[in-house]
């Protein structure tokens, strides 16, 4: 038998908690009204509180109340949270299918680089591809990280304000 997966996952604030029929009534950030099931995990259960904030997740039509946020940095993310958005912890790897996504304000994508050999007399060398955002960039001599101070992005340039020596190998990280 294969095991349901969640079609939603959400919010919510606490309002009710009734162990008699084991359900919880609370809010999402629209001030909608979401009612959950408490079901039996088999394992430790903490019992949900009103004020709290928990993630309820619906398997078809009904809400299942999941786990409550502990952590303060979850209720500060939660303030610029919209209707539709979601928050995915991974502790793994993260499989998803998106038509666009960001972290940190950037988009994210496929990772691609370029490699170059240096001649000690150039200092810009041409990408395959044009970075999405400057900021998306890493710039690798010998294996080292270089700040973002001693090179510039044009477009698919890349100018560094001295030309690295002869023989180092350059490679360009790009999320695009």
């Amino acid at each position: 038998m294969a095991v349901p997966t969640p079609t939603d996952r959400i919010v919510i604030k606490v309002e009710q908690v009734d162990l008699a029929n084991r359900t919880v009534h609370g809010l999402d950030k629209t001030k909608s009204s979401i009612m959950a099931s408490i079901r039996d995990t088999g394992a430790a259960f903490r019992v949900p509180s009103n004020g709290e904030l928990w993630t309820v997740c619906r398997y078809g039509y009904v809400w299942y109340l999941e786990q409550r946020l502990d952590d303060p940095d979850d209720h500060d993310a939660l303030q610029v949270y919209q209707p539709g958005d979601t928050r995915l912890h991974a502790g793994g790897t993260l499989h998803m299918q998106v038509e666009a996504a960001t972290i940190n304000d950037l988009p994210v994508g496929a990772t691609v680089y370029d490699a170059f050999v240096a001649d000690g007399l150039e200092d810009t060398f041409v990408l395959s591809a044009e970075p999405v955002h400057d900021r998306t960039l890493q710039a690798f001599l010998n294996g080292v990280l270089q700040a973002t101070s001693l090179y510039s992005v044009n477009g698919t340039n890349v100018s560094f304000v001295s030309a690295p020596s002869a023989g180092t190998l350059i490679i360009y990280y790009q999320r695009t």
